[in-house]
């Protein structure tokens, strides 16, 4: 199948490379998604009856940076940029016929004191770059502070519906109208940043509750801050980070079945019946035995003329076909025993190479499974140790690994001594002693009596086995 689904996908435009792995049953596709999605190839292979379902789509990454999303929902965000050149409010109406026009951008604000420009608008459309070029290629010295693209970006995948109260504390805050002026500032906030709001005017303080995941304490008062006004930190409810552990979904990794693969009973009787054919060469009364061979041909030939149907449909030619019609035209020419012998050959061929198939995904799935799928996580407020799937650990976290468990991400050691055994990625069968300062693997296993706290160095997707994971299923697709 491997021509014909180069075939089908190499003409997509925007697409520049196709590797294909038999053995994980994956296509590999790089792509321009402004041009073609992942979607539009699932659809395309589904069209030729290939099944494909849609595991990993590279266009989300691409956010933020002008190509366009698949979806019909768009993606609004606000980019800030800093004008060095709006001296004075007469600078607002230019600035506002400069970037108005440009299609994707929803609204304007202006704040002249801070010479900064907000700009919501759609980043699958119009990214903060180039409305950034829009106004210095107008004479205007702007500079993106906030890309609103970057943000979604990193926004993508992570749960968005938790939110803390933090505290915050006002140098000056006397009237009603510093206070409706804070509100002011909160309401224009872009929804699911900002639930609620409370002004005590008494203790000059302001309970916010606010999702984290899209403005921190620390972002609001800078949001404070841009409008002069005087503002500390009493209290960060996003602080021990335990808000977000109790939302933190299971990673989808990449799971390989184990597979068992035989011969199917068909292709045993075709076999059968081939064998009985054979004997009609003896001659006399053993010549009528030549029949069993249209048995043969029963029993072998469906899969083939299946996989022949849907290769003609695309008006391509290939093996089965070529098997197909040998059959076929050796039965048109009562050459039973031929046809007998055509139809068993090909099916038996195509059982040892999927037996042969199933035996390096056995070996894959082995290599997958030292994947290592929760991490004790240090809590680096409260010191406490939670429970947490290991592709939610980032770099430079505090983990503990007691004795038996793996270690999730590559790191370095910065308490206990132990030893750990990596024979699973070096075949060394010897554990080796580890202390402080010495590096450890993602996937190897704490084989001492000490528990070890692992400062990480890397992500589960970059550590030392997902790396081996990566050079296995690429060299398997180029081959």
């Amino acid at each position: 199948e491997i021509p014909a689904i180069n075939s089908i996908v190499e003409p997509l435009p925007g697409v520049s490379k196709v590797l294909i792995n038999t053995t994980t049953k994956t296509v590999y596709v790089d792509h321009d998604p402004s041009r073609t999605t992942a979607q539009d190839i699932e659809a395309v292979l589904n069209k030729k009856s290939f099944g494909a379902q849609l595991r990993s789509d590279g266009g989300l990454a691409a956010a933020g940076t002008g190509v366009a999303s698949s979806g019909d929902t768009p993606r609004v965000g606000r980019s800030h940029f800093i004008v060095d050149d709006i001296c004075c409010a007469s600078e607002i109406p230019a600035i506002k016929s400069i970037v108005e026009p440009i299609i994707g951008v929803k609204a304007v604000s202006i704040n002249v004191t801070t010479k900064t420009v907000y700009l919501d608008h759609d980043i699958d459309i119009i990214s903060a770059a180039n409305l950034a070029k829009a106004l210095n290629d107008e004479g205007f010295k702007a500079q993106v502070q906030k890309d609103a693209g970057h943000d979604l970006a990193m926004m993508s995948g992570l749960p968005t519906t938790s939110f803390v109260k933090s505290t915050f504390s006002f140098a000056d805050l006397r009237t009603n109208e510093q206070s409706i002026a804070v509100a002011n500032i909160f309401n224009q906030c872009p929804d699911g940043q900002i639930r609620e709001h409370f002004v005590c005017m008494s203790s000059k303080t302001v309970i916010v509750q606010h999702n984290p995941y899209f403005l921190s304490a620390t972002g609001i008062v800078q949001l404070l801050c841009e409008d002069k006004l005087v503002v500390t930190i009493v209290e960060d409810g996003a602080a021990d980070g335990m808000w977000a552990l109790g939302l933190t979904k299971e990673a989808k990794e990449e799971k390989i079945d184990h597979q068992k693969s035989s011969v199917s009973p068909y292709v045993v009787m075709s076999g059968i019946c081939w064998v009985i054919s054979m004997l009609s060469f003896i001659g006399g009364n053993w010549e009528y035995l030549k029949y069993v061979g249209l048995l043969s041909v029963v029993f072998g030939l469906p899969p083939i003329f299946m996989k022949a149907y849907r290769t003609l449909r695309r008006c391509q030619f290939d093996a089965n076909c070529m098997m197909l019609f040998a059959a076929l035209g050796a039965v048109g020419l009562q050459e039973f025993t031929e046809a007998a012998a055509v139809t068993f050959l090909f099916a038996i061929s195509e059982a040892l190479e999927t037996r042969a198939t199933a035996r390096a995904r056995n070996a894959l799935s082995a290599i997958v499974s030292l994947r290592p799928e929760r991490a004790n996580l240090i809590n680096p407020v409260t010191k406490s140790i939670v429970v947490v799937p290991a592709a939610s650990v980032g770099i430079g976290s505090s983990v503990s690994v007691r004795t038996g468990d793996k270690i999730p991400c590559d790191g370095i050691v910065i308490e206990g001594y132990s030893t750990v055994d990596e024979s699973s990625l070096t075949g060394e069968s010897r554990p080796v002693r580890k202390g402080p300062k010495d590096t450890v693997s993602g996937g190897t296993i704490n084989s001492g009596t000490t528990r070890l706290i692992i400062k990480t160095t890397a992500t589960v997707e970059n550590s030392a086995v997902a790396r081996l994971i990566r050079l296995v299923e690429e060299a398997q697709a180029n081959r």
